[in-house]
Order: structure tokens, then C-alpha cells, then sequence
């Protein structure tokens, strides 16, 4: 495995500016937005370098702290922004996130697979009206149910995750793993005849409060 030396820059999370020109505001948030692009390519790279439990917290707690300082930060550009020029300015996160919460009322089922050296692992989320089914399927095994949950309480547990700030892919550039896991997780809603899906993807790196979700159906794994 070669793992390069790429770390968080925390001197790049810089003030807003002091101008009344749209146009340097702009900049400002694109700028933001490529910041913040690179602090995810640093955390996907040094989460697919950990190993052990205590590295791979240690990591997510690191990423965590960051993103709440960049959340802080953009929130106090927007509300300057919008006292400056009288609009509301958002950041393709915060749209994409607020589109994902408006369709979780509308979720079909969950299903999450992943594969590693030990084999494969196929978990299921069918959500009823009022009620989630779980169903599990180990290396070599037929599916069965392992547990029954609250409809309720799996939308609560989405809602605190923030998909929307999750990236579409967690694969390393810079960090090579060659006996890993890989994982996808794919999101099914129905809405009057519509469905749409949402994916995401993995390779040896989870999203820093995967866990949260995980522990919904892995406590057999």
C-alpha cells in the first residue's frame, strides 16, 4: 500500500470578504467550494489508510470537527451575503441535502451489500406504512428477518445522517488497498408512480457517521 502525504489545510478556511461586490462574493463561495472538495478527498484518503478501530474514529471525529467549522463558516458568508444583496445564497450541499430529506417520507426500501475477504453481506430495508422490516443475507445463506423497527425511527436516523453531504463515491485516489471491502448502498423511493434511486458507493472508506446507520442492521453481521 503507498500512502501519500495529504492532510487538512485549516489555514484555507478563510473569513468572507469585506466588499460589496457580488461578483468577489461569488467567487468567495466557489473558492469555499473547492475547499471544502479537497478536505473530502484528505478524509477519503486517510479513512481508506485506517486499519484499526481507534485510527478509523480517530479519522471520523477529525472530519467531523472540520465540517462543522466549515458549516459555521458558510453560514455566517450566507447571512452576510443575504443582508449584502437581499437573496439567499445555498451551497449545492445544502440544496442536494434538503432535496434528499423531502423524499425520505417516500422510502421504498434500503439495500446495502458489501464484499470482503470473508465473502459477502446483503442487508434489506423494506419500509412498510408504518413499520421497517430487516432482512439479512450472509455468505452461503438465504435471506431472513433479524429485526423490525419503527418507520418513525429509521426517518429520524436519515434525517441526522445529512446525506446530502455525503459523497456519491468513497474510492481513494492516493491510498491503494488491495485486500479491502468494498460496499453499496442503494435508496428506493416511490412516489405516485415515480420511483428514484440513490446510490452510493465504497471502496475500504465509509462516510464519517456511517456507523450510525450501520448499526441499524449490522449487530448480526
Amino acid at each position: 500500500m503507498k500512502i501519500y502525504d495529504f492532510s487538512y489545510d485549516y489555514s484555507k478556511l478563510i473569513d468572507p470578504p469585506e466588499s460589496n461586490s457580488e461578483k468577489i462574493w461569488r467567487q468567495y463561495f466557489a473558492q469555499l467550494n473547492d475547499i471544502f472538495k479537497r478536505n473530502e478527498s484528505v478524509f477519503i484518503n486517510q479513512r481508506t489508510s485506517a486499519f484499526d478501530d481507534k485510527k478509523i474514529k480517530q479519522v471520523n471525529r477529525k472530519y467531523k470537527k472540520l465540517l462543522n467549522e466549515e458549516h459555521i463558516l458558510l453560514l455566517k458568508a450566507e447571512e452576510k451575503y443575504f443582508r449584502l444583496f437581499k437573496k439567499a445564497y445555498r451551497d449545492h450541499r445544502q440544496i442536494r441535502n434538503d432535496k434528499i430529506q423531502k423524499l425520505l417520507p417516500y422510502l421504498d426500501r434500503i439495500d446495502y451489500f458489501t464484499l470482503g475477504m470473508m465473502g459477502s453481506y446483503t442487508s434489506s430495508l423494506i419500509v412498510m406504512e408504518q413499520s421497517v422490516i430487516i432482512l439479512e443475507k450472509k455468505f452461503r445463506s438465504d435471506y431472513q428477518m433479524i429485526d423490525q423497527i419503527a418507520k418513525s425511527d429509521l426517518i429520524n436516523r436519515l434525517l441526522n445522517l445529512d446525506l446530502g453531504y455525503w459523497s456519491k463515491e468513497y474510492v481513494s485516489r492516493y491510498a491503494m488497498v488491495c485486500d479491502g471491502e468494498t460496499w453499496n448502498l442503494k435508496f428506493t423511493f416511490i412516489r405516485g408512480k415515480r420511483c428514484k434511486e440513490l446510490n452510493f458507493y465504497g471502496d475500504n472508506c465509509f462516510p464519517h457517521n456511517f456507523d450510525e446507520f450501520e448499526s441499524l442492521f449490522s449487530h448480526n453481521k
